[in-house]
C-alpha cells in the first residue's frame, strides 16, 4: 500500500505525540523517533486490509430482530425537565426527610 498523500489532523497529533513520547522513553533524537513511528504507521496501514467493495448486484443485508425488552429504554435525566423547587415541595421534602428520619432513629435504639 502507497503511503498516504495527507494525514487528518486527529492522525497527524497522534503520531507527533508518539514520536515524542519515544524519544522521551528511549533517549533518542526526535528525527529517529519519528522516523521510527512512521515507519510503524506504515506498517499498520499495510497490515490492514482494505475495506470490500460491495457491488450493486447485491441485496442489502437483512436488517437484525431486534427483541423489545421488558423495560423500556429510558431518557438521560436532563434538569431542565424537572420541576422548579417551590416553597411547598421543600416543605414536602423536609416533612418526609424529618418521617425518615424518626423511623430509623427508632429502629436503632
Amino acid at each position: 500500500m502507497s503511503a498516504p498523500t495527507e494525514l487528518d489532523d486527529e492522525t497527524r497529533a497522534r503520531l507527533r505525540w508518539e514520536a515524542e513520547r519515544l524519544a522521551a522513553e528511549q533517549g533518542i533524537s526526535l528525527q529517529e523517533a519519528r522516523r521510527i513511528v512512521w515507519a510503524d504507521y506504515l506498517d499498520e496501514l499495510a497490515a490492514t486490509p482494505p475495506p470490500a467493495a460491495i457491488p450493486d448486484s447485491m441485496p442489502a443485508p437483512p436488517q437484525p430482530v431486534v427483541a423489545t425488552s421488558a423495560h423500556p429504554v429510558r431518557e438521560f435525566w436532563d434538569a431542565r425537565n424537572e420541576i422548579a423547587f417551590t416553597p411547598e415541595w421543600v416543605a414536602a421534602n423536609k416533612a418526609r426527610l424529618a418521617q425518615v428520619k424518626r423511623l430509623i432513629g427508632s429502629g436503632s435504639k
